[in-house]
């Protein structure tokens, strides 16, 4: 999708429960200690100058230039009004549409879709889920239902509302606004989409009938005892029976627009699970939507993260038939989309698989004295002020990246969280087709773990490039030295930083990155088993 065809921010808007505001879950920079009023934040310069830099249809330097959304889909939502919207709210939405095609950034109209997280408490204990901890970490505001629901004549000019959390069904803030919903006949025909575990959907649902349009999202990763082990403290029973009455309840009260989406996380310990979960799925008519466990907000669990660490396929032995016959299933039912995607699934792990059995390149010194030209260097208040802080939760009166005495302590707000250069430029590749990068960082303090930080590579579409070698030395302090090949296709780079879990930790005290002119290594194929040759 081209850049100035992102719509969102003329459509739609996304409250927090830290008190935070946003257009997209994409747009790392959000709007903060900003009393909840949405006319005056719809109407605001936060959304005014999103809406200016999508006008001009250049992100170059903005915190769109690497957009996700922009690389991977295909055209804007909210272009297609339904039949069933009208009024007063089918008008908002037509102006929006025209106010977005003109570019125009000044507007009268209002949201067409509202996201409100209203906070992270959960009564389930997800094995790669990090909510919970920052609950009883003292992450305990929500989202105000009262102010919420005192804007309704807002509220009533959208077609959808999204409810978030944590789990929603538990929040009390969220359970008083879907009441609230629910009691003013002015907010119950707008579609309500409900992102839940589902364990205890069953309280909810007699309630729900005064809704005409109510859509569950349910986070579910893989059937039976592999699902109890990756969702702890919930019950596939139970789940399954709940969502299976819901459907059961909207046909018999002939609510023809309530459905089911089952959100599905590829990991470790779900593929032996997944065809059982897909029959049930195509037997309910229930949607899906199928991605890779990752690093988003409050889902991060290395020890399941088979597409980074594909070694970890070993310990599931049959996964590779587990999803071939998933996919099958989907591809029998005509749902040609979902089979596609995990036929994806079985490709890039079966290579990756493949390439741990067979051994992978590794490098030899050719030219060991070549001379590197550094392209970033930074160290102390210097470097503190160089990297670019992405947060995403609450952030610190005091700041959150600091320069003291004992180093450079960094205080995330979410999983999520990472510090990062500007993108840099790379040289001409030589003429081997190679670029190589030297990537050095330092802690002057001897004793910390170099893995107490995470600093990588990273291209313009944000490819983090893993080293081909790494070295650690104990020379004044903890040293570690990484080298990297680029491809030919790269045009910049950049340096991020992020850290292993939610603890504050200090990160290096001094960052360099320098490129060589001259290849200083040749690629070599080892076929028994992954090794670097000393640089």
């Amino acid at each position: 999708m081209e850049f100035r065809s992102c719509n969102q921010p003329w459509f739609e808007m996304q409250l927090l429960h830290t008190s935070t505001y946003r257009a997209c879950c994409y747009y790392a920079k959000e709007l903060d200690n900003t009393p909840l009023d949405i006319p005056a934040i719809w109407h605001g310069e936060y959304f005014k100058n999103m809406r200016r830099l999508i006008a001009g249809g250049d992100p170059t330097g903005s915190h769109c230039e690497h957009c996700d959304y922009i690389k991977y889909v295909a055209e804007p939502r909210f272009l297609q009004i339904p039949n069933y919207v009208t009024g007063a709210r089918r008008k908002n939405w037509e102006r929006a549409i025209e106010f977005h095609r003109k570019g125009i950034v000044d507007i009268d109209t209002f949201p067409v879709k509202y996201y409100m997280q209203f906070g992270v408490a959960c009564n389930i204990r997800c094995i790669m889920c990090n909510h919970p901890e920052r609950y009883i970490g003292g992450e305990n505001m929500e989202l105000s239902a009262e102010s919420m629901l005192r804007m309704a004549e807002y509220l009533r000019l959208a077609d959808s509302v999204h409810v978030i959390g944590g789990e929603p069904l538990i929040i009390p803030n969220a359970v008083r606004f879907l009441e609230g919903a629910i009691a003013n006949k002015d907010l119950r025909d707008l579609q309500y989409n409900i992102y839940t575990n589902a364990l205890n959907l069953d309280e909810f649902l007699d309630r729900f009938l005064a809704l005409e349009r109510v859509h569950i999202t349910a986070s579910i990763d893989s059937s039976g005892s592999h699902y109890e082990h990756i969702r702890r403290r919930s019950s596939w029973t139970k789940v399954t029976q709940n969502l299976e009455r819901f459907v059961e309840l909207g046909r018999q009260h002939r609510r023809l627009q309530w459905g089911v989406t089952i959100s599905i996380a590829l990991m470790k310990s779900g593929l032996l699970g997944l065809p059982e979960l897909v029959a049930w799925c195509i037997d309910n008519g229930f949607l899906t939507n199928i991605f890779n466990i990752h690093d988003l907000d409050g889902m991060r669990n290395d020890e399941e993260h088979v597409f980074r660490n594909p070694a970890l396929l070993k310990d599931v032995p049959g996964w590779e038939s587990a999803l071939t016959q998933s996919s099958q299933l989907f591809s029998k039912a005509g749902r040609h989309d979902e089979a596609r995607r995990l036929e994806e699934a079985v490709t890039e792990l079966a290579t990756a698989a493949a390439d741990l059995r067979t051994g992978r390149k590794r490098i030899a010194p050719v030219r060991p004295d070549i001379g590197w030209k550094a392209v970033f260097s930074a160290s102390g208040e210097l470097l503190v002020r160089r990297l670019d802080q992405f947060l995403y939760g609450r952030k610190d009166p005091q700041g959150n990246v600091r320069a003291c005495s004992d180093g450079i302590l960094f205080r995330p707000t979410l999983a999520k969280d990472h510090l990062a250069t500007q993108f840099l430029p790379c040289h001409p590749r030589e003429s081997d087709g190679h670029r190589w990068v030297r990537l050095v960082y330092k802690w002057s303090d001897p004793t910390i773990d170099p893995e107490s930080a995470i600093v990588v590579v990273q291209d313009e579409q944000c490819v983090v490039h893993e080293p081909y070698s790494t070295e650690v030395r104990l020379r004044d302090g903890v040293e570690v030295t990484q080298y990297v090949a680029l491809p030919a296709s790269v045009q910049t780079l950049r340096i991020r930083v992020t850290l292993p879990s939610l603890k504050s930790a200090y990160i290096p005290e001094t960052i360099r990155l320098d490129q060589a002119a001259l290849s200083p290594f040749r690629i070599v194929q080892n076929s028994l088993r992954r090794a670097v040759a000393p640089a």
